[in-house]
This record gives C-alpha cells, structure tokens and sequence, in this order.
C-alpha cells in the first residue's frame, strides 16, 4: 500500500549534487544575511551593528554545527545538511537583537545557541512530529521556528537590559528601539 507519508519521504532523499547546492545556497546566505538583518536600520551606526553581530552569530552557529552534529548524529559524524541549516538558523536568532548592543559575546551565544538547537531539532523533533503525522518537508521548523524563540528570548533580554548610557543617551536609545 502506498501512502502520501511514504512518496513524502521517498521525495526528500538528498544527494551529493543536491547537497553541494544546498551548501552553495548557504554561503549566499552567509554572504547576503547580514544585509538582510540591517536593512531596516535607522543610522549607519546602526546598521553596521547589526552586520557584524549578524556574521558573529553565524559564524559561532558554523563552528558549532560540527560539535552538535557529531553529538547528534549516529556514528558521530556531521551532516553537510547540518551545517548549511545551522548557519542560517542563526541569522535568523540573531535577527531580533541585531541591532541592538549585545556584545560580540552575546552575538557568540545566540549563534552558538540557535546552531545547536537547529542540529537538535533535526535529529529529534523532526522524529517526534513524524510519528504524531506532521511532516516537515523544508525543515521551517528547526531552521526558523526553534531560533525563533531563542531570537525573541534573547531580544526580549537585550532590551530588558538595555540602559540609555549604553545607546548614548535618550535620543540614542529611542532612535534604536524606535519607541
């Protein structure tokens, strides 16, 4: 008997032409992600911020795909599919605090959070909703909804945090968060 779960899953086998596309489609993403993250920027100050703290936090979900994905995967080998979904799934965390000061070590975790929580979520949410019937062909889940909520959450701390002496007064502190 054939069902649509199985010509699903028969459609999303990858291979290496597939594969070395996707890595390509990743480092665009790299290369054109910051822009996309400080596009809405108010001032150039801004907007450079939100450039480098949006390549720092992909750079730490590139460099923590290998550690995550070694962890995660049977025979403890990574995934190329792992990196190039890592990488952009910490432009996407990033995205809400880009802007604002959070310090490249803040910028570091972020990244370093949503890469290993998008390598996670492959590997065992994805299962999970599998058997309860939802299939995830993209992966949107694991690539922008999980570092989603790190984004909201460490924005959410970022601006609690925020201090008008940070952002050089009042002015500068309202011109960034534009309230």
């Amino acid at each position: 008997k054939v069902t649509v779960a199985a010509v699903e899953q028969a459609n999303v086998k990858t291979t290496k032409d597939t594969d070395t596309l996707a890595v390509i489609g990743a480092m665009f993403h790299y290369c054109f992600w910051p822009s996309f993250n400080s596009a809405l920027a108010p001032t150039a100050d801004i907007r450079e911020r939100a450039i480098i703290n949006t390549v720092v936090a992909m750079a730490a979900g590139a460099f923590m795909v290998f550690f995550s994905s070694a962890l995660f995967r049977r025979k403890n080998k990574f995934c190329v599919v792992d990196v190039q979904n890592a990488t952009t799934a910490a432009g996407v965390g990033i995205g809400c605090a880009a802007s604002m000061k959070i310090e490249p070590w803040g910028a570091l975790m972020i990244g370093a959070i949503c890469g290993t929580v998008s390598v996670f979520g492959f590997n065992f949410v994805t299962p999970l909703l599998e058997k309860i019937g939802i299939h995830d062909t993209c992966g949107v889940h694991n690539l922008s909804g999980l570092p989603a909520w790190v984004s909201v959450f460490s924005s959410a701390i970022a601006a609690r945090l925020a201090d008008a002496e940070d952002y050089g007064g009042l002015d500068g502190l309202t011109e960034n968060f534009g309230a």
